[in-house]
């Protein structure tokens, strides 16, 4: 779909290792930023996650530097 061009809203597995993997397809460690959500830019959202989350960078920095989804558990 990223190829094509021809983007859509959609709901996708996501992960370090995928968000990695298809920067290097794309030749881009931030194609988040042109095509994810960035969660923190949602009102109410940072409220809902735990601060230490929120707070440390080390939760962006395999993500393009955004917050890519809610974290369950541990997991994006």
């Amino acid at each position: 779909m990223l190829s094509s061009r021809n983007i859509e809203w959609d709901v996708i597995w996501l992960d370090d290792n995928i968000y990695a993997r298809v920067a290097e397809e794309l030749n881009d460690t931030e194609w988040g930023k042109k095509h994810l959500v960035d969660f923190e830019a949602i009102p109410g959202f940072t409220e809902t996650q735990k601060r230490f989350i929120i707070d440390n960078p080390i939760y962006r920095s395999q993500t393009g530097g955004m917050i890519v989804s809610p974290y369950i558990e541990g997991y994006l």
